[in-house]
């Protein structure tokens, strides 16, 4: 079932919110996004840049073209032109539908349609970071097999039905003895009617909170567990894995960048800092860095550069006609000195791939 409202948080717009250093298009555009129908619960959309220009007169192809590679390099988003997708990375958390069990498994069904095996690298990440305590295994499971390629959801996911809550049954009323020495025996109390891990329907105050879209599938066991019971080796963990992951980002940095401004070098660990933190790979990152080295771009390009390194590996081994490395080298020079001249927007990039291919014919 189509989804029919968007959820956004209040807290975007707090002092100090990443969201406040993104550009008025850009902040627009996020909103686009979560306002469409087709976007899946597992924050999946095609990439439609005309027909999103369409949806206001002030609109252009390009405008949306720049807007969306700002929120790429912001990790609001991620983008494969290649497969012609767009990720809204943070759905399943933001909108609360990690909450609630139909609604995510119906998320976690839909994950298996994402072709980019870059947009299945960044949800898988975001899957583990779901606490299992709350969801139980199943997104872990199932961000190990979007990685490994999987084309359809586990059979556990697919196949178990659905979850209903009954009432319970309370127990037979005990007969009744007519004796002068033993009182008559009292019926037991009836159990509560819910059971504790019955499914939301009415959403979380953060949540989807979408109850029709229970019919789209059946969630796994939930238990709803009081946070003052909830083991604090889970924060303990996590914050262990943040350490790790800084301390590789400012070795990466130092590693494969030239000297730096002290601003722009915690930009740059920044951001080297998040991307691994969602399971990108460390030699994708450090090949992100030194093609930033040798680019005139702002540290925020970092994300575009390492999605582009890993976009390289697909087409490693593809080999050129002969002929080709020179018209190839030609072209890509031409497009190094239009991406200076348009790295704001990048509007005019997409347009070199057609060219290119062409060349290569030649």
């Amino acid at each position: 079932m189509a989804r029919d409202h968007a959820r956004i948080e209040c807290g975007i717009w707090a002092e100090g919110s990443d969201f406040r250093t993104l550009g008025e298009g850009a902040q627009r555009l996020y909103f686009l996004l979560l306002s469409q129908e087709e976007l899946s619960y597992s924050g999946l959309l095609p990439l439609r840049v005309r027909r999103w220009a369409r949806m206001s007169p002030s609109s252009t192809p390009e405008s949306i073209a720049a807007a969306l590679a700002e929120l790429d390099a912001a990790r609001y988003v991620v983008t494969d032109h290649d497969t012609e997708e767009v990720l809204v990375r943070a759905l399943i958390r933001r909108d609360g539908i990690w909450k609630q069990p139909n609604i995510l498994a119906a998320g976690l069904r839909q994950a298996f349609s994402i072709t980019s095996a870059l947009l299945r690298q960044a949800l898988a990440a975001e899957l583990r970071r779901l606490p299992a305590e709350v969801c139980g295994p199943t997104p872990a499971l199932v961000a190990e097999a979007l990685v490994a390629g999987a084309q359809h959801a586990p059979e556990a996911l697919a196949a178990r039905p659905a979850r209903r809550t009954t009432k319970a049954t309370p127990p037979a009323e005990p007969k009744r003895r007519t004796t002068r020495s033993a009182p008559p025996a009292e019926p037991a109390p009836a159990p509560a009617e819910t059971p504790l891990d019955a499914p939301e329907t009415e959403g979380s105050p953060k949540g989807s909170g979408n109850p029709s879209a229970q019919s789209q599938g059946v969630g796994g066991r939930v238990i709803a567990v009081k946070p003052e019971l909830v083991p604090t080796q889970v924060g303990v963990s996590r914050e262990r894995a943040s350490t790790a992951h800084r301390r590789l980002a400012e070795h990466l940095v130092a590693e494969h960048t030239p000297p730096q401004p002290q601003a722009v070098r915690a930009k740059l660990i920044g951001h080297a800092e998040r991307l691994l933190g969602e399971g990108i790979v460390e030699a994708h990152v450090a090949a992100g860095l030194r093609r930033w080295s040798s680019k005139t771009l702002g540290a925020a390009m970092l994300g575009e550069l390492v999605a582009e390194a890993m976009r390289s590996n697909k087409t490693a081994g593809q080999t050129m006609p002969a002929g080709a490395d020179a018209k190839v080298a030609g072209w890509l020079e031409l497009a190094g000195q239009l991406g200076g001249a348009h790295a704001p927007g990048w509007g005019a990039l997409p347009q070199l791939g057609p060219a290119i291919s062409a060349g290569g014919r030649g």
